[in-house]
């Protein structure tokens, strides 16, 4: 039986009309009050002229609770002092935007992103421009998604993975793009065209595959990390209804906490209302990101009830997050279904394989330079081996409580049902090309 979602679905509602429609009318009335908190000095001079480039677009907003703090992980926004839920942490107007003017194609967005980097300092995206293509501390590293790694990395994860695991294709079309993209850039620029732009426009286009909101690029929301769980605390107005976007605060946050967004339980489109959270996950977010997302972690094990048979799509969903009253240990929850002795079966040769390849896992880290991959691709080892343990220790729990089961508007429906479909074809179609890389 699914959970009564009336209430959810009215609170999704309900915030899609204080973002889009009565917001405006707020800040009208409160415009003074809120616009004359003057934004807090930050700690770099990239971070200031990201701030003034947003307050100087009409309705730019950033809140003067907001504060970047370097950590160990570079710099990430915190509370600077306690924020109280739904408080307005940014608006991120219309103007502020990178789109593709309402045709949905990313070759616009991409190109409009190259036309305003060669335009230098007179570009009126120049701060958030410099920020992407800048390569400065606090820049975009092009160096983070698994397709722009080094080939002994790519090999590595390749082994790691072997024939059943996740990603298998992860290898993007960025070396297309000029060929892909070739009715929006000018013949005699093509055909003369330097190799160091041809290499702007595969930044562009990673930027766009880890930064965009579908075809829109969104300046500086961009910039707050993600992480699901009881560390969620931010939550953003839809990016699609031509409406500014407001960033507000999901629930009380503590001061010197960090600002954590979510990249796949959003309440709106973007994250099929919160649909794609047990089919967008771990796996997806380091193909598509870079990185392998702390607790809580979902997987999906691809194999069906009888333990072959992949076309079947009845496949298992895990998550892992950190013990409430332990934060050294972990929990585990199956979603939907349980295993049957035959997908129990793979879940134990493959933790087996794990195990048995410690060696060459070892030999490989150790033939990388310190860094992003070598870090990265130990975290994701260890991760899998961390969730398959824990699926055999937990073989006999019963399906979560907690599993959402999300409604969609009427109107979504039949949409999702064929993206889900294309979803698990594009899957089979990896399984066969997996040896490409």
């Amino acid at each position: 039986m699914r959970n009564n979602l009336a209430p959810f679905r009215a609170a999704t509602l309900l915030l899609l009309v204080i973002g889009n429609i009565i917001l405006p009318h707020i800040l009208a009335d409160d415009a003074e009050e809120i616009l004359s908190a003057k934004p807090l000095q930050q700690p770099e001079q990239w971070q200031n002229d990201l701030v003034n480039w947003l307050i100087s677009k009409p309705n730019g907003y950033f809140s003067d609770k907001v504060l970047w703090t370097k950590t160990e992980m570079g710099y990430n926004m915190h509370a600077a002092e306690d924020i109280p839920k739904d408080t307005t942490l940014m608006i991120i107007p219309q103007a502020a935007l990178i789109t593709s003017d309402g045709t949905d194609e990313e070759c616009i967005t991409i190109s409009k992103m190259m036309k305003e980097y060669e335009k230098g300092e007179a570009s009126e995206f120049y701060p958030y421009i410099r920020y992407l293509f800048g390569g400065h501390e606090g820049g975009t590293s092009t160096g983070l998604l698994p397709t722009t790694w080094s080939e002994p990395a790519k090999d590595l994860l390749k082994q790691m993975v072997g024939t059943d695991l996740y990603p298998k294709q992860f290898e993007k079309s960025q070396k297309r793009i000029l060929v892909d993209c070739q009715e929006f850039i000018d013949r005699k620029e093509l055909e003369s065209m330097s190799k160091e732009t041809a290499q702007k426009w595969q930044d562009a286009f990673i930027f766009w595959v880890s930064r965009s909101w579908s075809d829109k690029m969104v300046p500086i929301l961009d910039m707050i990390n993600h992480r699901n769980g009881k560390w969620l605390n931010v939550e953003s107005t839809t990016a699609h209804s031509g409406q500014d976007i407001r960033v507000y605060a999901l629930r009380d946050i503590k001061k010197g906490e960090q600002l954590w967004n979510t990249y796949n339980e959003c309440l709106d489109e973007d994250c099929n209302y919160g649909r794609i959270k047990y089919s967008y996950i771990t796996q997806h977010i380091l193909m598509d990101y870079g990185f392998v997302e702390a607790y809580p972690r979902r997987f999906i094990f691809h194999v069906d009830a009888k333990g072959t048979d992949r076309n079947n799509k009845q496949f298992l969903i895990v998550e892992i997050d950190e013990d409430p009253e332990d934060p050294t240990k972990r929990t585990f929850e199956w979603h939907f279904r349980k295993p049957t002795d035959a997908q129990l079966h793979w879940i134990y040769n493959q933790l087996s394989r794990l195990k048995d390849m410690e060696f060459t896992m070892e030999e490989g880290l150790k033939a990388l330079p310190d860094g992003h991959e070598k870090d990265t691709i130990l975290a994701f080892y260890l991760a899998y081996r961390e969730a398959f343990q824990l699926a055999m220790v937990h073989k006999d729990d019963d399906v979560s409580d907690n599993t959402f089961y999300p409604e969609l508007p009427d109107e979504h429906e039949e949409e999702h049902d064929h993206e889900h479909e294309e979803e698990h074809d594009e899957e089979d179609d990896e399984e066969e090309d997996g040896d490409e890389l």
